[in-house]
């Protein structure tokens, strides 16, 4: 299947190629129809209906996976910034499209704190506290690198200064974006639905362990967690989130983190730990899974709390067995959301 690859207007590319020096070129569109914009992926509507209907004004640019324009592995990136035309010192909206094996820092998608987008995607929503609400959705796309599309959205306000609408429209900009992008790109992925809602309340819950329903879900049996002494869970919501976490404790006492990460996060993380051995309270395992995802890493460590001492120590078991087992028994739960086998 062909794709359509992003591609920078021939002058800028003549001048990148005289000297590299454009790197950081925004391009600048103002108008009515901007249906063009970012390489055919902006989904103009739904900025403007951020903006309240005003004149937009347009500005973008694309580089490489490092920050330059010209990538000779064609992991190029795209982004775009949204403002009022004319507008200074107001809310900007950001548009971020890059190919799924372009190793970057991945925005919302990395972020532990989201919770799942929903609504069909495998993707993330951020409120931003303390910057601005963010979105981010993975689509299966065979022509680019890595089989997937990376599709963010943002708005630098924040939380407290957007309204609830504006807030929507950061999701729906990432959704609706990407199924601009399924079509500028040939991609085969199947696009998730319009959000029409995004979660208010982004904080994790805490619940005794028997309770757990959301990204502790199925971690640990009655026997388990009478074995390990573990009393209750911080956990978001469950679903597919491209980074999620859960916090195994003894009351309010920290002892187990385990962290899922998917798609480009896995690629981050394995990136970051290269040519680095996990430490003996750090147990990490990675799967490959279906497009768009390609790679799933997982952890597990063992968190250093203070006890009724005052001590700062760490308090759970350290037998590499327990540890194992916990392990795969969060990825157990977690893969099979995302539609991954262990």
């Amino acid at each position: 299947m062909g794709g359509r690859r992003l591609a920078l207007p021939a002058g800028v590319v003549a001048l990148a190629l005289a000297g590299g020096l454009v790197w950081g070129l925004w391009l600048r569109h103002t108008g009515d129809d901007l249906g063009d914009e970012c390489g055919g992926t902006l989904a103009v509507e739904e900025a403007r209906e951020f903006f309240g209907g005003a004149d937009l004004e347009v500005r973008g640019r694309t580089e490489d996976a490092t920050g330059y324009p010209v990538d000779p592995a064609g992991h190029q990136t795209l982004r775009c910034s949204v403002l009022t035309r004319g507008g200074s010192g107001g809310p900007v909206l950001r548009l971020v499209v890059r190919p799924r094996a372009a190793y970057r820092f991945s925005g919302a998608a990395e972020r532990a704190e989201a919770v799942p987008l929903g609504h069909g995607w495998s993707g993330s929503f951020d409120g931003g506290d303390p910057g601005g609400p963010s979105a981010a959705v993975l689509l299966a796309c065979e022509p680019e690198a890595g089989d997937g599309l990376l599709v963010q959205a943002e708005a630098t306000a924040g939380e407290d200064e957007l309204s609830a609408r504006q807030r929507l429209q950061v999701a729906r900009l990432a959704t609706e974006s990407a199924r601009r992008a399924k079509d500028a790109y040939g991609c085969e992925g199947r696009p998730g639905g319009r959000p029409d809602a995004v979660p208010r309340n982004l904080a994790p819950a805490l619940r005794p362990v028997a309770r757990a329903q959301g990204t502790c879900a199925g971690v640990l049996t009655a026997a388990d967690a009478a074995r390990l002494r573990v009393t209750t869970v911080w956990e978001r919501p469950g679903g597919r989130a491209l980074t999620e976490s859960c916090a195994l404790n003894r009351g309010r006492l920290g002892l187990f983190r385990l962290t899922a990460s998917y798609g480009p996060p896995a690629d981050q993380e394995i990136e970051l730990s290269t040519g680095y051995e996990p430490e003996g309270d750090t147990v990490t395992l990675r799967i490959t899974c279906p497009a768009p995802i390609g790679l799933a890493y997982f952890q597990l460590v063992r968190t250093a709390d203070a006890g009724p001492d005052g001590e700062v120590r760490r308090h759970a078991t350290a037998d590499r067995g327990e540890l194992d087992d916990l392990l795969d028994a969060f990825i157990e739960a977690s893969a099979r959301r995302h539609g991954c086998q262990p």
